[in-house]
């Protein structure tokens, strides 16, 4: 019992476990009379499960003592830390995070949810229990020391020495500095982007919006944020007639090339009562004892409000951030400069996400905010365990000459008014061949579904490749399930989806959504999939058939065939050793993973029914075939 803790399980996060609910004390026991709890709550959280194995416990870990310092809690700062924890032979001894309110498992409130993490996956990686968070804000930085000034949420001043210091706070709301500079301290003007500024507006909502019936509020912006915010202050009881959505354009277009799905989220939102102004921008507000009390637009037209909510249709660095950094002699052009490994003209400053932008002379000029976030984070990730992993040479990692193309999908889901649900995931711009953008040029057919009762509105957007470049969908009642997995869907081929394009066009599915969410598609989904495509690709690729049918294809499209553009509706034949290896390929991989995926028929389980057949052992045993009738007197007796 006095023996010291062995090295090799410090591997192991402490998780408070949670127990079982409380039993009833018997009749004949008298809580009070003993030292019994008369009452123990139920912990909150999922059920933890420990799990152990010989390489947890025996497998050597490097212990990292540099000291990383990352500011923000955006999705990109999130997926740094998540790359750093998931290299399993190293050990973080110090991770820091400050981020205005912390860290967050739940999907934000106020915005639209991008489906970087889902909120059980949030729960999984253990990020609080790995890494010290501090909910707070950089107030200053010392290059020469190398030490931030932080300002935690309580006002306190804190001193974080770094070693390696990141940068991924993400771009924020400018409109509302533009206009609480006129006026400084009004209270009601909101950008809900973080936690912090969450809480503060839940907290005004509930106090102050809410108990008052005639104060109206204006939500500026024309994404689906603005119908998501507007979703969450209903839900806090403020009446639907009390919102005013201001548009800066001439029509409100929340989801892009989608005139059926704009229309249908703009009939929810007139029937609950919303009201719509268009070429509406804020120029000016006006206060009253130093509460907001109404809006001027650029028109000259005055907007009385109690509340002001800009999600973010201007949008840029925090000017808190941007004087620390010029202070301190980083090159800001627009964004925060770095080179093809997030460096910037600091090697111990890193940054990434959509506030950097790439020097000139790596010859990128990709707008980063039209990329997934989650992606840029582990690819600054990968690009830090260069200089952190003791071992880098021996891994093979290696800065790279060039950033990586960025083909992670983009999505976003929400509720809306109306009792909506959308889910909407597109491909990455780095997908097509036009990168500023390609998606409204390169595709060339939607298939589309909607029924009314339940409402369930389907679009599938394919390009000029046959490849999937888009899904959205707008139900009623609940979010689609699969909504984080649908990014797996996009940039298939057309012809992975059971011939969906067929079937739509001969009326044999009537709903896209419940299509997809059926038990055929669950490989689709899977994490391992992605990699079966991969080896069967380069199957393909060795296949002298293949390559002579990709070859024609290829040719036809550089002509100009229309027909062949739709590469993956044409009528190919896969023969000879190409149909083998995929034949191989996919049966290797529903066996490999068959408790996940117990409703595919493979060779292996096909013999097994053949062999364990009850019905054809009984007729062996009778003297009969499966399929005779046996007469009412034949004894079948065993």
């Amino acid at each position: 019992p006095h023996l010291p803790i062995p090295d090799s399980l410090k591997c192991f996060p402490l998780v408070p476990v949670r127990r079982q609910q409380q039993p009833e004390f018997p009749a004949d026991l008298d809580p009070a009379k003993t030292s019994l709890p008369p009452s123990i709550p139920m912990p909150a959280g999922p059920p933890c499960l420990v799990h152990t194995n010989y390489r947890l416990l025996c497998q050597r870990k490097r212990d990292v003592d540099a000291r990383v310092l990352i500011i923000g809690g955006s999705d990109t700062a999130i997926a740094v830390v998540e790359e750093l924890f998931s290299v399993p032979y190293l050990n973080f001894h110090h991770v820091t995070v400050l981020a205005p309110g912390g860290i967050s498992t739940k999907p934000p409130q106020y915005t639209a949810d991008a489906l970087n993490f889902s909120e059980l996956e949030m729960l999984r990686h253990l990020v609080h229990a790995r890494a010290l968070i501090i909910p707070g804000a950089m107030l200053s930085l010392d290059r020469a020391e190398k030490k931030v000034v932080a300002l935690t949420d309580e006002g306190e001043e804190l001193f974080l020495h770094y070693d390696h210091l990141i940068l991924a706070p993400g771009l924020r709301d400018q409109l509302i500095d533009s206009l609480t500079a006129q006026q400084r301290n009004v209270v009601g003007v909101f950008s809900p982007q973080d936690t912090l500024q969450e809480a503060q507006l839940t907290e005004y909502v509930t106090a102050e919006v809410v108990p008052q019936e005639d104060v109206r509020v204006c939500i500026y912006g024309t994404g689906i944020d603005t119908m998501v915010a507007a979703q969450r202050l209903m839900t806090l009881g403020v009446h639907p007639q009390r919102l005013v959505v201001l548009c800066p354009g001439e029509k409100f277009e929340p989801v892009p090339l989608d005139r059926r799905a704009n229309e249908l989220i703009m009939q929810g939102a007139v029937d609950e009562g919303i009201t719509f102004k268009y070429n509406a921008t804020p120029a000016s507000i006006e206060a009253r004892q130093q509460r907001l009390t109404a809006v001027t637009l650029e028109d000259g037209t005055v907007m009385p409000c109690g509340l002001l909510l800009s999600l973010g249709e201007h949008k840029g660095v925090d000017p808190r951030l941007f004087l620390a950094l010029n202070q301190q002699s980083l090159v800001l052009d627009g964004r925060l400069v770095v080179d093809a490994a997030f460096k910037t003209n600091d090697p111990s400053i890193s940054a990434g996400g959509d506030l950097v932008k790439f020097a000139r002379r790596i010859q990128d000029d990709r707008k980063l905010e039209k990329f997934n976030l989650r992606e840029l984070g582990k690819a600054l990730g990968k690009a830090l365990l260069v200089d952190l992993d003791p071992d880098a040479v021996n891994m093979g990692r290696a800065h790279a000459a060039r950033v990586p193309p960025l083909m992670a999908p983009l999505g976003c889901a929400g509720a809306l008014p109306g009792n909506i649900f959308i889910s909407h995931v597109w491909a990455s711009p780095a997908m097509f061949r036009a990168v500023h953008g390609g998606i409204d040029v390169d595709i060339v057919r939607d298939l589309t579904t909607e029924v009314s009762e339940p409402l369930s509105y389907s679009r599938v957007s394919i390009d000029r490749y046959g490849r999937t470049a888009a899904f959205c969908f707008v139900s009623g009642g609940a979010l689609v399930p699969a909504a984080w997995n649908l990014g797996s869907l996009v940039g298939l081929p057309v012809t992975y989806l059971n011939d969906i394009v067929n079937r739509c066009q001969v009326g044999l599915i009537i709903d896209i959504r419940a299509f997809l969410l059926q038990d055929w598609a669950k490989a689709l989904f899977h994490d391992r999939f992605a990699s079966v495509r991969e080896q069967l690709e380069q199957a393909a690729n060795k296949s002298e058939h293949m390559a002579a049918v990709v070859k024609s294809l290829w040719e036809r499209i550089k002509a100009g065939d229309s027909v062949a553009n739709e590469v993956g509706m044409t009528d190919t034949v896969v023969t000879g050793d190409a149909k083998l290896s995929a034949q191989d390929g996919l049966n290797n991989f529903l066996e490999s993973n068959c408790a996940h995926l117990p409703l595919y028929l493979t060779a292996q389980r096909g013999n097994d029914m053949q062999n364990n057949n009850l019905w054809l052992v009984t007729a062996e045993k009778v003297g009969l075939r499966v399929g005779d009738v046996p007469s009412m007197d034949d004894n079948l007796s065993l």
